[in-house]
């Protein structure tokens, strides 16, 4: 999937050590609610590994965010939506390696993986959380079309931080009827069986 600036591809195991430098950052794991930090380099290539089997799958879709500096292929982040088959929902998260906050990159690679997903999927809605305190990541949510939904009391969080925290919830629901064509139907290569 390509967006203006980006690509999104799924992550190679090329990929585990500029991951692991990104993701090992605090000012980055510090908003992931599954990410330990430190975030050991043998776990990127477990999860780069895991990846592909969920899209294999058809469980999850975690991908790369990739841009192009000086003429090659930088890793900036991922974005992916993890799938509740039963409840028709997909959730989506994301995250940036810090040097690259502050140009919308965020916004672009989730807004295209969401478009994509209701395209593509069988979902119904699109569910995504941010920290309370993580004003810029729910600033990414809005400016993905997410609308405020609930606010949860998360316990996953407490496992970094060591405390229950409050998690807005935003969603983002299907929008056609069941006799019109679905927007944005475009499966990448990698995705087709």
């Amino acid at each position: 999937l390509s967006t203006e600036r980006l690509r999104l591809r799924p992550l190679q195991a090329e990929d585990a050590a500029e991951l692991h430098r990104l993701v090992n950052d605090w000012e980055v794991a510090k908003s992931l609610a599954t990410v330990p930090f430190p975030y050991p380099r043998a776990l990127a290539d477990e999860w780069i590994t895991s990846t592909a089997q969920q899209i294999a799958a058809g469980t999850a879709y975690h991908v790369a965010i990739v841009g192009d500096e000086a003429g090659r292929e930088v890793l900036v982040g991922c974005v992916g939506l993890r799938l509740d088959a039963e409840a028709r929902n997909a959730e989506l998260g994301y995250w940036v390696g810090r040097r690259f906050w502050g140009h919308g990159v965020g916004p672009e690679a989730a807004s295209r993986l969401a478009r994509w997903g209701l395209a593509n999927l069988a979902v119904d809605r699109l569910v995504a959380s941010a920290l309370e305190e993580n004003a810029r990541s729910q600033a990414v949510l809005r400016r993905t079309w997410l609308s405020p939904l609930a606010v949860a009391l998360s316990s996953t969080a407490s496992v970094l931080l060591n405390s229950t925290l409050c998690v807005p919830m935003m969603a983002l629901n299907r929008q056609y009827s069941s006799g019109s064509k679905r927007p944005y139907h475009d499966v990448p290569s990698w995705y087709a069986s």
